[in-house]
């Protein structure tokens, strides 16, 4: 899920939102 580890932890939350 984590395609992008340079985002923020922010925008982790928003990925697992959009899953």
């Amino acid at each position: 899920m984590n395609r992008n580890p340079n985002k923020k932890p922010t925008s982790l939350l928003k990925s697992k939102s959009s899953y």
